[in-house]
């Protein structure tokens, strides 16, 4: 979007590797993940894009707890008994 000067940018960005390194871990996407993703997206209630229907299948796999900003993205989580933070 190129809201932040490229320094600025550029040294975000190395905070949240940091942050990654310390405080995440990395999963890898299964094929049992594409599979509810699909049905997610095929849920006409739902309305969930690709992306974020596959971080909701992955969270949903994993028993793990969904962190997002995105209101949409929450609603459906939690219509489909996941624990939102």
């Amino acid at each position: 979007m190129r809201l932040l000067p490229n320094a600025t940018a550029r040294q975000a960005l190395a905070d949240l590797d940091v942050f990654v390194s310390r405080s995440a871990i990395s999963v890898e996407i299964s094929s049992l993940d594409v599979v509810l993703a699909a049905s997610f997206i095929r849920r006409l209630d739902l309305n969930l894009r690709g992306p974020d229907a596959m971080h909701v299948a992955m969270a949903s796999r994993l028993g793990a707890t969904l962190f997002t900003l995105d209101a949409k993205l929450k609603a459906c989580a939690r219509k489909l008994g996941l624990s939102v933070g």
